[in-house]
């Protein structure tokens, strides 16, 4: 984490800005949940839960097998841009499953997770910044 941590601290934080000078403050800051990105895969299970029955009723039996298909592989590789694609064709764009499916590909994740880095102590800001 030493490296990684020590770079950062020299760069704003990507969106509540400048470092503090208190050790405490910076830690919070890296462990507070605010960067969103991108998610590599889904689970089925995930895809499965997604889905609104009322939906799921209503696809045609080519649309329901590609869907059964989808969420039988176990890990869904939503960061290929035709895979995302083919599992939000699926669904059309105004139902809740697909608004559902959409919501899964992002997350919420602090800077330190961001940047591959474990819960920030103000310890390791002490560390990083002598």
């Amino acid at each position: 984490m030493g490296e990684t941590l020590k770079a950062r601290l020299a760069v704003e934080h990507p969106s509540t800005g400048a470092r503090p000078a208190d050790s405490s403050e910076a830690a919070d800051q890296f462990n507070v949940e605010n960067i969103e990105r991108q998610v590599e895969s889904l689970t089925g299970r995930q895809l499965l839960g997604a889905a609104v029955e009322a939906e799921l009723d209503a696809l045609t039996d080519r649309q329901e097998r590609r869907f059964l298909a989808i969420v039988a592989l176990g890990e869904i590789p939503v960061a290929d841009a035709r895979i995302r694609a083919i599992v939000a064709g699926i669904f059309g764009p105004e139902t809740d499953t697909r608004a559902n499916i959409l919501d899964l590909q992002t997350e919420t994740v602090s800077e330190a997770t961001f940047y591959g880095m474990t819960y920030v102590l103000p310890g390791h800001i002490e560390d990083a910044r002598r």
